[in-house]
């Protein structure tokens, strides 16, 4: 038989008093005297702590208790519902108020959470939270600090899937956790993966933006080129747009009119005079690797191929988004529209450049289904269009980091008590997913970080990976690591060329480094940060997820309020690979004001609950006292 705590002894003797003294003249004399013995013999047990007597003693009253006074079936619904709602309301309240665990989902703060992870929250950093409010009691703007994580609300946000439940009854918003990258009126400037800045005084934040220990974090300023469409969403397949409104980090800069067979497009900025002048956007480039027999044959594929004849693969790259090259297209929801263009080049790519990006391959999570790749966590859209790798691979959950594939082993069945581990164990040589091929890398890489669809080979087709290139100090980088450099014969031919693009073609806006934002004295160039920097309204915040290929964050929904900050990450408790403990991130103060009163009151309602809980005990002390002298059962 299950053993019955001492607690709930004494609470059993307590509700049987009371239950007892109220219906005992129901019972005849004989059962009285059944009653009061082993009530009696139950406060003694408690009296002198005896819990393996007291457990004994309060199973017998309660048979008891249920045989005589059963309870009606909406009496136990009601003490059921009650013990519940009691349970749920203390558990919300130190959700909201105090700290919470969190797991996370997926792949969008990697490599510094991984999908999995478990993070105690702490809901007082920043202030005191209105429990199932997205409000303050109190707020404090100066205990956020920028490049810290946060944890926040996605209530009010433009991004789909953001209501669910909690405890499988109340309706909610999901919270998102994310990297606070620009605090209320900084402005940020993007170049070479980095963030540049300057605070609302002028001052230089880049040093702030740039720290050391997340200098393996990359920072991109969009999602995809050329831009997303307000409100493309809401519109049914097969519609015809005369114009349409560009959104970058949800902001509209750009308003594009078809005028005959023409796009007209206009700037929403005061500043700039195209897209890719703005927040240093012209510095990056979307890429994926294009097999030669599947370039769109233009005049500029057909040189490309004269002048490296036999190359077999080509670094495509997607850049400069400009509303000058708009144009009508037809997206993949059959909707014609304008739409802001963009201009392409081409590197080419030898075994070696293909081993290089090979040894620096990452992604989040997959799925191998008898060689089939899909994404972890969500599935595959197509089944069709599902890329499949030769070899067999073995079935289960993948990841690449760095270059070195790993299989994810889950040490706990989902059904077990405890969380599910999942360890990466590497990939032996021999393994279908670590041996290199120039046809693996491109597939590898062209499904993304994100390994979420199947991106076509072709250079035809619009949809593409979320796979950046940019320039730093000449280099060129993929992936976060250095793969051409500046001396480079390939990289120098290729810099060579778009400058002779450009002067063919003055439209023509070549992919070259244009430098990052600094003076020739070496300090920021607040001018150029000022005129061309993404500027962060009042009381929001800007925040990215480390990942940014697999990461909703202010690049799709915007700024960030205020009002829906609810509390930092301070401790990861279940994970892998020595990351256990404190979370990569400045660090926060362990004391602050709102986290003293939250614990104070805790603190406080704990031992009022101990206090009433010993209480009760010292009653029945005190009852066995009286009862040991004159033997009459106490009456409530």
């Amino acid at each position: 038989m299950k053993k019955i705590s001492f607690k709930e002894c004494i609470h059993t003797y307590f509700r049987a008093t009371k239950v007892y003294n109220k219906k005992k003249r129901s019972l005849s004399k004989e059962n009285q005297n059944i009653f009061e013995t082993r009530l009696q013999k139950l406060e003694s047990a408690i009296a002198i702590e005896d819990k393996k007597l007291a457990s004994e003693e309060a199973r017998k009253v309660s048979t008891l208790l249920n045989s005589h006074f059963p309870l009606s079936r909406a009496q136990k619904l009601f003490y059921k519902g009650a013990m519940v709602g009691v349970a749920l309301f203390f558990a919300i309240m130190i959700r909201q108020s105090c700290f919470e665990l969190h797991e996370i989902p997926s792949g969008s703060m990697r490599p510094t959470f991984r999908e999995s992870d478990k993070l105690v929250v702490s809901k007082t950093q920043f202030g005191l939270n209105i429990p199932l409010m997205t409000k303050h009691f109190a707020f404090n703007p100066d205990n956020v600090k920028r490049m810290g994580t946060c944890v926040f609300s996605a209530d009010g946000l433009d991004t789909p899937g953001v209501y669910t439940t909690y405890f499988y009854l109340f309706p909610g918003v999901k919270r998102f956790v994310k990297r606070v990258v620009g605090l209320p009126e900084d402005r940020l400037y993007f170049y070479g993966g980095k963030i540049y800045g300057i605070d609302k005084d002028g001052n230089d934040i880049s040093h702030l933006l740039q720290q050391d220990i997340l200098s393996h974090i990359e920072h991109i300023p969009f999602i995809q080129l050329p831009g997303k469409v307000q409100g493309i969403g809401d519109l049914a397949p097969h519609s015809n747009l005369s114009s349409a409104t560009i959104l970058h980090n949800n902001q509209p800069i750009a308003h594009l009119e078809k005028r005959g067979q023409n796009v007209k497009g206009t700037m929403l900025h005061e500043h700039a005079k195209d897209i890719h002048e703005l927040w240093g956007m012209g510095g990056f480039a979307m890429s994926k690797i294009i097999h030669a027999d599947s370039l769109y044959f233009s005049r500029g594929s057909v040189d490309l191929l004269i002048k490296h004849p036999g190359t077999k693969y080509f670094l495509e790259l997607t850049h400069h988004a400009s509303i000058d090259q708009g144009k009508n297209i037809l997206d993949n929801r059959l909707i014609k529209r304008p739409q802001a263009g963009t201009s392409v080049s081409y590197i080419p790519l030898d075994n070696d450049s293909m081993q290089t990006i090979w040894s620096h391959l990452y992604t989040a999570r997959f799925i191998s289904n008898k060689g089939y790749l899909e994404s972890f966590g969500h599935g595959c859209y197509n089944k069709n269009d599902r890329p499949k790798i030769k070899g067999h691979p073995e079935d289960g959950t993948y990841e690449f980091l760095d270059g070195t594939p790993y299989k994810i082993k889950w040490q706990n069945s989902p059904t077990s008590l405890i969380p599910s581990l999942a360890v990466p164990e590497k990939l032996s040589p021999d393994h279908p997913f670590a041996n290199f091929s120039e046809e693996k890398c491109q597939t590898f890489y062209n499904t993304g970080i994100e390994q979420s669809l199947y991106v076509s080979n072709s250079s035809r087709h619009g949809i593409r990976p979320c796979r950046y290139a940019y320039y730093q100090d000449g280099d060129l980088y993929l992936m976060g690591a250095k793969i051409f450099d500046k001396e480079s014969s390939t990289l120098t031919s290729f810099v060579e060329k778009e400058k002779e693009q450009e002067e063919k073609d003055p439209s023509y806006t070549p992919f070259i480094d244009m430098g990052a934002p600094i003076l020739a004295d070496g300090s920021i160039d607040k001018e150029k940060i000022e005129k061309y920097g993404l500027l962060i309204p009042k009381k929001q915040y800007y925040m990215l997820g480390d990942n940014h290929a697999q990461s909703g964050d202010s690049r799709e929904f915007g700024f960030v309020p205020e009002d829906n900050i609810q509390g930092t990450t301070s401790f990861l408790f279940w994970a892998p690979g020595g990351r256990f403990g404190a979370p990569l991130q400045l660090v926060y103060h362990w004391y602050t004001p709102y986290k003293a009163f939250a614990w104070g009151m805790l603190f406080i309602g704990i031992g009022i609950y101990y206090g009433l809980e010993r209480r009760k005990l010292n009653i029945i002390k005190k009852r066995a006292s009286l009862h040991h002298r004159s033997h009459p059962l106490h009456q409530q």
